[in-house]
């Protein structure tokens, strides 16, 4: 398990956006992650996608599998998962996990989804 993932994740966070592609399985990075804060209910979805809504730190987190295509852009492909996405007065901040080189992602989404905060997950890239 990645333990500064699961350290990151607090209950100030409303929300995950995790970026998949069609190569994501129960072996990907984070597969793990996300199957134990949403209890198991990956592992037994038949196909990796949608908006899973768990409870961490006694509060109610959204993680959302986003997929997007080489050409599209991120704020256009997490377009359905931000409009079911609940901020509450605490809690309004989105915790972005992608496995590519884009920049500035932070500023794009809080550009595109005003009242939220985002922030970048920051790790190693898959070998």
């Amino acid at each position: 398990m990645n333990k500064k993932l699961l350290m990151t994740l607090d209950n100030s966070f409303c929300a995950v956006l995790w970026f998949i592609d069609e190569k994501t399985n129960n072996q990907s990075h984070f597969f793990k992650e996300f199957d134990y804060l949403t209890n198991g209910l990956l592992s037994k979805s038949n196909k990796l996608e949608g908006l899973y809504q768990t409870i961490n730190f006694d509060k109610t987190i959204s993680i959302a599998l986003v997929s997007k295509s080489d050409q599209e852009q991120f704020t256009i492909a997490a377009k359905s998962s931000m409009a079911l996405i609940k901020k509450t007065d605490d809690t309004k901040k989105v915790l972005i996990i992608h496995n590519t080189d884009e920049k500035n992602l932070e500023q794009k989404f809080s550009k595109a989804y005003s009242g939220f905060s985002f922030t970048v997950f920051e790790h190693e890239k898959e070998l």
